[in-house]
């Protein structure tokens, strides 16, 4: 399955923040789609090798949505290259979507290398979304 990488920025009146997105690899690498909007509010859409089936809605604390906007506010995104390939085959990708405004701003593709603060907030975004995943998972418990 190939993660969904088009969504109207808006949805029920909430803009879209950010889009992030992992894909598929041969072996068990999670691959998801995580809409993330402006009120703090998350639809993650699961692909594979994740803790949920189909689709899980959750929302970040107040604290993590402010964080969150922070960060997005300092990364210097605009400057990035749309892509940062691998020359291997079963790299998967981290898709970054930026918008402003509720409009696409930037999209990033990111398999290796890669500017330091690029791979600093796939870090954080990764770790972020697990603590939300396993939050929401296990309240559905």
């Amino acid at each position: 399955m190939v993660p969904e990488q088009n969504l109207q920025p808006q949805t029920g009146g909430k803009q879209l923040l950010l889009l992030y997105q992992k894909t598929p690899c041969y072996g068990t690498c999670p691959a998801f789609d995580a809409h993330i909007y402006t009120d703090g509010t998350i639809i993650f859409k699961a692909w594979a090798h994740v803790p949920f089936t189909d689709t899980l809605a959750s929302k970040l604390t107040p604290k993590e949505l402010e964080r969150l906007k922070r960060d997005l506010n300092h990364l210097p995104y605009q400057g990035w290259r749309t892509t940062y390939l691998s020359q291997r085959t079963d790299q998967p990708s981290t898709i970054t979507t930026f918008y402003e405004a509720g409009r696409e701003a930037k999209s990033v593709k990111h398999q290796e290398g890669g500017p330091e603060d690029l791979q600093l907030f796939q870090k954080k975004m990764d770790a972020l979304l697990l603590g939300v995943i396993s939050r929401s998972t296990a309240a559905k418990e």
